[in-house]
């Protein structure tokens, strides 16, 4: 199975239903997962489910500060530990969540707009 996860970390009135880049995933045989920071503990742990059964695992953060990660913390430890392959694309900025993606020790591909972000994403998928 092939995840595809966005998280936002945001203000509330700032926070979309889905992401702008669902459908290109679900084309591609994604199964897509959304939460922000305000997400239930039941959705967070599908979300973990999701993560941890995976063979590939795209993210997707969507962050402002200084909103604090809330119940998405518990993706940053999944994401340490996890061992398949995994592309994560950080738009926007959030000094705590930039401290929390350097430990993971994975490759992070920083933005700052949605353009960026999806030419990640095109590079990616292309090379898949």
């Amino acid at each position: 199975m092939k995840v595809y996860i966005y998280l936002q970390i945001k203000p509330p009135q700032e926070v979309q239903f889905h992401s702008p880049f669902r459908e290109i995933f679900k084309l591609k045989g994604y199964q897509c997962f959304d939460a922000d920071q305000d997400s239930d503990s039941f959705l967070i742990s599908q979300g973990l489910s999701f993560m941890k059964e995976a063979e590939e695992v795209v993210v997707h953060l969507s962050v402002k500060k200084p909103t604090l990660p809330g119940s998405i913390v518990h993706f940053f430890e999944v994401l340490r530990k996890v061992k398949t392959p995994v592309f994560i694309v950080c738009e926007g900025g959030n000094e705590m969540i930039e401290k929390m993606l350097k430990l993971l020790k994975r490759d992070v591909n920083f933005t700052s707009t949605e353009e960026e972000v999806l030419s990640h994403f095109e590079h990616y998928l292309s090379s898949k």
